[in-house]
């Protein structure tokens, strides 16, 4: 193979990249970047609002009782998790029977993740 003669950046090229770092950067060079999400802290998984996600066709979002939390086998907690593409913490929570409960803290992440989970099923 023969090597690709290579040519100084065309001056377009350099005033694209000077005006996409002027954009990253504020006046004083500052990062104008959103900061990173800070890291969650755990949430009670009872009174969380959970789903079960290997059972798309029958489950739905619903409030996490003292019984039902008693019921997991275990719950491993995920502060900035991607469940279905989505960044938020949850729960999750092996079940009895093949069961596996996502759990999150308001009824509106439960809502998102659920309709996201829905949208993208085969």
């Amino acid at each position: 193979m023969r090597p690709v003669p290579t040519a100084a950046p065309s001056a377009a090229v350099v005033l694209c990249a000077a005006a996409a770092a002027a954009l990253l950067l504020g006046a004083a060079g500052t990062a104008l970047l959103p900061a990173a999400p800070a890291a969650a802290n755990p949430f009670p998984v009872v009174g969380g609002y959970g789903f079960d996600w290997l059972k798309p066709k029958t489950s739905q979002c619903r409030r996490i009782t003292q019984v039902e939390a008693a019921s997991f086998r275990s719950c491993r907690f995920s502060p900035a998790g991607h469940a279905f593409g989505l960044h938020s913490a949850y729960h999750t929570c092996g079940a009895p029977g093949r069961s596996e409960i996502l759990v999150y803290g308001s009824p509106a992440q439960c809502a998102e993740a659920f309709q996201t989970m829905q949208a993208h099923e085969p």
